[in-house]
């Protein structure tokens, strides 16, 4: 099982000892006061990126036995087939927790097309301007008869997504 530092939340190198050292952070303590779970609350792009590997680290040593425990007859084909899903799962959560990362880092950018700016596609959440059909750009002339360019709801609706407009 993987622990993780009480103090910077880093993750901590598992032993039989009963001790736990930070190489992080330096703190030193028993093994009844590290956290077994990464914390949720905790904006750190980096660390959240070695609580991934770490983990993952920890499930590849853990099929590496449970594979070692097969060919030595004392496990089932069963067993061994739990522990080669439980390797494939991390790696997928793992992948999919660094393209979120990606996306949280990297800004989208929406081209200016003639003037004009569509509402992009996978963007749910639609503005109404004055009718009851929803605006069809962010900027430019919009079925709602206004050109929306310098609206605060656009530099909102850009915030909220994490999107930028460039010329192209």
């Amino acid at each position: 099982m993987s622990e993780f530092c009480p103090r910077c939340t880093a993750p901590l190198e598992t032993s039989r000892d009963a001790d736990r050292l930070c190489e992080v952070c330096g703190w030193w303590g028993g093994q009844e006061e590290v956290l077994l779970a990464p914390p949720r609350d905790v904006e750190n792009p980096a660390l959240a990126a070695a609580q991934s590997l770490e983990l993952y680290r920890d499930v590849c040593r853990k099929e590496l036995v449970a594979e070692q425990v097969y060919d030595a007859g004392n496990y089932t084909e069963a067993d061994l087939h739990k522990v080669h899903a439980a390797c494939r799962h991390a790696a997928r959560s793992i992948i999919s927790m660094f393209v979120a990362l990606w996306n949280r880092v990297m800004k989208r950018q929406l081209r200016r097309i003639n003037g004009v700016v569509p509402w992009p596609a996978d963007w749910t959440d639609r503005h109404y301007n004055a009718l009851h059909e929803p605006c069809d750009t962010l900027i430019g002339p919009c079925s709602c008869g206004a050109w929306h360019e310098d609206e605060d709801w656009v530099q909102a609706m850009l915030i909220k997504h994490n999107a930028e407009i460039i010329d192209q």
